[in-house]
């Protein structure tokens, strides 16, 4: 059960909340039967997601076709062993996929020399600018520098 805004107000209080989940049952119900009365049609609710009717629907179902086309067309992306750019097929360089592939490791390492330089050894002030890491990922794989 909702009600606009939420249970804001009520849930500090256990017998607001314990009459709110008393009477909310009763006012639904009230609601329902003036809207029967006065002629009110309530929309049917519909067994699917609002996303999966409509137009969403028909995009969902075309982007789903391009992408069968491009599979058909280029061969599936998966069986490949390279890593490349899957709108241009374009290879990504070495240097870029070892990057991509050890992101993770990458990150802890740098986070642990953020750790012992500023707070640990105090080698740095804190508050200093962090020098960028020289990373390459997918975004660099094509530019010129």
């Amino acid at each position: 059960m909702k009600i606009k805004g939420g249970f804001i107000g009520i849930t500090g209080n256990e017998n607001a909340l314990q009459k709110y989940f008393i009477i909310a049952p009763t006012l639904c119900n009230i609601v329902q039967e003036f809207k029967v009365y006065a002629g009110i049609e309530t929309r049917q609710s519909s067994s699917l997601h609002h996303e999966l009717t409509g137009s969403k629907s028909s995009k969902i179902i075309a982007n789903a076709a391009n992408i069968v086309r491009v599979i058909t067309r280029q061969g599936s992306p998966f069986l490949k062993d390279d890593m490349f750019n899957l709108v241009t097929f374009a290879v990504v360089p070495e240097n870029v996929c070892i990057n991509i592939e050890e992101r993770n490791k990458l990150g802890r390492e740098a986070l642990e020399k953020f750790v012992s330089d500023r707070m640990i050894d105090k080698s740095v002030n804190f508050r200093n600018a962090q020098k960028k890491n020289n990373w390459s990922y997918f975004k660099d794989a094509g530019a010129t520098v």
